[in-house]
């Protein structure tokens, strides 16, 4: 027999073994699609933390929407004015935007008696505007409540956006604190207080390059599946000084540095405000050292007189796994109000909703 004849059987079995394969991959991919996006599935403790991962493969991202968000040159991005939809698995809303870019009404702007700053959480991700805890807040104390939240801001962009607003009567700031605030106020920090922002051509490309993301493509979520597994089983990459882990205590330590370094470093006159604060993270991960290590600061003297006067708020630490979605990591219109209900006491006699009261 020649070589040639003797390779035509393996020849021929390459097919149907190409053929299993095929047709194995194909039913896994349509597994980890049910389990990404059929309830019945993804509910399951078991398949829960599996369909999470799925999810965030191809999530939509508002500031990276070309219909509900814009270029700034300044801030990088803001709210597109006008209205949009915005939907993932669990929800979809309707952003009403007003011209400053923030997701409230033309009316709330003018003359507020509250700002709300903070970013995905406060602005309402995933609840419809009446929804947010903002709204809740004016219904409830009956003031005038600007929710002037962005998502993905940082402390120094927040700071920028009230910058941007009438404050002729605002006396109480309700500000959400998020740990990813590190990654904005750390690089505004190492930059001699100057804040790195966007190109529209930069942005433009983040636009583009989620867009291309969240276009289906056979396989994708059977290799993000398989892809992070063998990445588990890989030797720890070695620690990354410029990290923003929240378990390292020296990051947690300039967490802290870098968000005073914003309040004293504001385009705005911080000193007529009341500013309540607080933390919310996604699913309430990393939520217990921020706000005691804050407070810790304040108690040992620290330098920033507008630090000093801060009312902290304990909010993530009240909040159960009901009061967020399951595969996303925001907020629900119950957890909202769950919010609500714990800030209005200390929203301060300024506004009749009670006497100051801090933990």
């Amino acid at each position: 027999m020649t070589r040639a004849g003797a390779r035509l059987p393996l020849v021929r079995g390459i097919g149907p073994a190409a053929l299993v394969v095929l047709i194995t991959a194909a039913l896994a991919e349509a597994t980890l699609a049910g389990i990404r996006n059929v309830p019945f599935l993804h509910r399951r403790p078991l398949l829960l933390p599996l369909a999470r991962e799925l999810y965030f493969v191809d999530r939509a991202t508002v500031q990276v929407l070309g219909d509900c968000a814009r270029w700034d040159p300044s801030l990088g991005y803001t709210l597109k004015p006008g209205a949009c939809t915005f939907a993932n698995t669990e929800y979809r809303t309707t952003l009403r935007v007003n011209s400053v870019g923030i997701r409230d009404s033309e009316e709330a702007l003018a003359a507020p008696e509250i700002v709300v700053l903070g970013d995905s959480f406060a602005m309402g991700w995933g609840v419809e505007g009446e929804q947010t805890f903002a709204a809740v807040l004016a219904r409830a104390s009956g003031a005038r409540v600007l929710n002037a939240a962005v998502p993905s801001y940082g402390s120094v962009r927040e700071l920028r956006m009230l910058s941007r607003v009438d404050r002729s009567r605002v006396r109480t700031l309700v500000w959400q604190f998020c740990n990813n605030d590190y990654i904005e106020n750390d690089a505004y920090a190492k930059n001699g207080n100057r804040l790195p922002t966007l190109s529209r051509e930069e942005w433009e490309g983040w636009v583009l390059k989620h867009e291309r993301e969240r276009r289906y493509v056979p396989g994708r979520y059977l290799l993000r599946a398989v892809g992070s597994r063998l990445a588990g089983l890989l030797p720890p990459a070695a620690s990354d000084p410029t990290s923003s882990d929240p378990t390292d205590p020296a990051v947690r330590k300039n967490q802290i540095r870098y968000f005073l370094n914003a309040l004293e470093t504001s385009p705005v006159d911080l000193s007529p405000f009341r500013i309540v604060l607080f933390e919310l993270n996604g699913r309430n991960l990393h939520a217990d050292w921020f706000l005691p290590m804050l407070a810790e600061e304040i108690r040992s003297g620290s330098r920033s007189p507008v630090a000093a006067r801060l009312v902290l708020v304990d909010v993530a630490g009240r909040l159960t796994d009901r009061d967020f979605y399951l595969l996303d990591d925001h907020l629900t219109p119950a957890g909202h109000r769950r919010v609500a209900e714990i800030l209005l006491p200390h929203l301060g006699p300024a506004t009749g909703a009670g006497a100051e009261r801090t933990p």
